[in-house]
């Protein structure tokens, strides 16, 4: 009885959480696209707020890459 009262909190509480992944068929999951977000949750342990930037392409990165390797490669 413990174990499934457990279970129903931790639910009601994560579903209400913000989850920068979605799913994916292929990869499970992948970051969600175009996504910009600050985050400060690691300032009690001495790390400053930084920005999470996440390009088009669900890569953790503030530009798109090439789909296509360029000349010479």
């Amino acid at each position: 009885m413990f174990l499934v009262v457990a279970e129903l909190g931790a639910r009601s509480f994560y579903a209400t959480a913000f989850n920068p992944l979605q799913s994916d068929p292929v990869l499970n999951h992948i970051w969600i696209p175009n996504l910009s977000r600050t985050v400060g949750t690691f300032a009690d342990k001495g790390i400053p707020p930084f920005t999470r930037t996440v390009n088009g392409q669900s890569w953790m990165m503030d530009y798109e890459v090439a789909p296509q390797k360029s000349d010479g490669t």
